[in-house]
């Protein structure tokens, strides 16, 4: 196992939460949340049988361009 990086101190625990905790933990929330936007490809679960594989690239792409329509409107 190999270590890399460290911290100079942990963070330490604070009775009464701050303004600077708070902004960090929505930052965390933040990115979870939009986490799950940004790996979509617009395609239902199932299973896709293609005759050629250009057929396969041509669904993907149009339920990409679908997805990526949706998020803008």
């Amino acid at each position: 196992m190999h270590t890399v990086g460290h911290r100079a101190t942990e963070p330490r625990l604070e009775v009464q939460a701050s303004a600077d905790a708070l902004r960090r933990g929505m930052a965390v929330v933040d990115a979870a949340a939009t986490f799950g936007w940004a790996t979509s490809t617009g395609q239902r679960k199932g299973v896709y049988r293609f005759k050629t594989f250009e057929a396969m690239e041509q669904h993907l792409i149009d339920c990409l361009a679908r997805a990526m329509a949706a998020r803008t409107a």
